[in-house]
């Protein structure tokens, strides 16, 4: 205790002296104050030594400097704060969204404003305001075309730099990063075929499927070319425990499907747990098949076949773009496009290997 005790009596702050100021590190440091803001500020693109940045750090640290994100906002016009309205936080993609923008943002020394945009026209407004108040320098949105066009429109003559993110069509001015989750899906339910379920059934929440949604449209598009009626098993709600209800249910009376495509992996591991319980071999009686390839599917067991999404890619294109566009306010809209692809593992691979 004694040592951590004089560590931090060296690195505190002494009452009443003045605040360390980049200056102070940089002759502390033996360096230029030029230097130490492009080593406290992770400047991209700079190449200064190792051994240099460590030796600023560690003035840093010996002065107790800490910068002054205000006096900063005022000499740069930079917040180095960006927004993220997210569609649902509770959705295993918005999480790993969100995860990987942090990360990009941190990488450069920027700070991320969180919100879940919610759903309907008052959840919106209230948003839409709320960035207005915080001064964040740009946002990036995964959101639906229509919430995007609101939140411009409310936003005044005078937008934030805005880069959205989502499956459809880009709005008109936008920067837009886009993913096609359906290519993906239309890939998992034709492997389930191939693997020899004639009767796939398409495991999703109530109130979050239906026409209109890639997933959905997929499923029942490959359904319908071979000739097949579409099995819809609705959750109650969008998490494990309302999954492995539905399907211990559907396991236990007439309804069980040879093949299992679920909306995302939080669904499939509950369906996995409800088909374990029911008595049904995983793939050799139900093969299953989720969507998000969440990190712990690769581990589940039976390992979990599931539909991926290049997020961290798409993640570092949008913060790109914001970057290009704060650069460059004036530049004519970018676009990107990523698909998704079908991971195959133990959950839906030969059909007489696993139990």
């Amino acid at each position: 205790m004694k040592g951590v005790a004089q560590s931090m009596a060296r690195t505190r702050q002494p009452r009443g002296r003045a605040r360390a100021r980049i200056v102070d590190v940089a002759e502390r440091a033996g360096v230029s104050p030029t230097t130490v803001s492009y080593v406290l500020n992770n400047r991209p693109h700079v190449t200064i030594p190792e051994e240099t940045r460590a030796r600023v750090w560690e003035a840093a640290r010996e002065l107790g400097y800490s910068a002054n994100p205000l006096a900063r906002a005022m000499r740069t016009g930079r917040t180095h704060m960006v927004g993220i309205a997210i569609s649902a936080l509770r959705q295993p993609f918005s999480v790993m969204l969100v995860q990987s923008l942090q990360e990009c943002a941190a990488n450069d020394g920027w700070a991320a404003l969180i919100m879940d945009r919610g759903y309907g026209p008052s959840a919106m407004d209230v948003r839409s305001e709320a960035f207005r108040l915080w001064p964040v320098d740009g946002i990036i949105a995964q959101a639906s075309d229509d919430w995007v066009r609101a939140f411009l429109a409310a936003n005044g003559s005078d937008p934030l730099p805005f880069v959205h993110v989502d499956e459809g069509h880009p709005v008109d001015g936008t920067d837009h990063v886009r993913f096609d989750l359906r290519a993906g899906a239309v890939e998992a339910v034709e492997h389930l075929m191939q693997q020899g379920c004639r009767d796939v059934a398409f495991l999703a929440p109530r109130h979050q499927t239906g026409p209109g949604e890639a997933r959905y449209d997929a499923y029942v598009e490959v359904m319908g070319n071979a000739g097949l009626e579409p099995q819809i098993l609705l959750c109650e709600r969008n998490d494990r425990v309302s999954a492995r209800e539905t399907t211990v249910k559907a396991a236990r009376g007439d309804r069980c499907p040879g093949g299992l495509f679920c909306y995302n992996d939080d669904l499939a591991l509950g369906a996995c747990r409800g088909l374990r319980e029911a008595g049904r071999h995983i793939p050799s009686d139900t093969a299953v098949v989720g969507v998000d390839d969440l990190p712990e599917s690769a581990f589940a067991w039976p390992s979990l076949s599931t539909v991926q999404i290049p997020v961290p890619e798409i993640a570092r294109t949008a913060w790109e773009f914001l970057h290009d566009r704060l650069a460059t306010p004036d530049g004519p809209p970018r676009r990107a496009f990523f698909r998704s692809k079908l991971v195959v593992r133990e959950s839906s691979g030969s059909r007489n290997a696993m139990g």
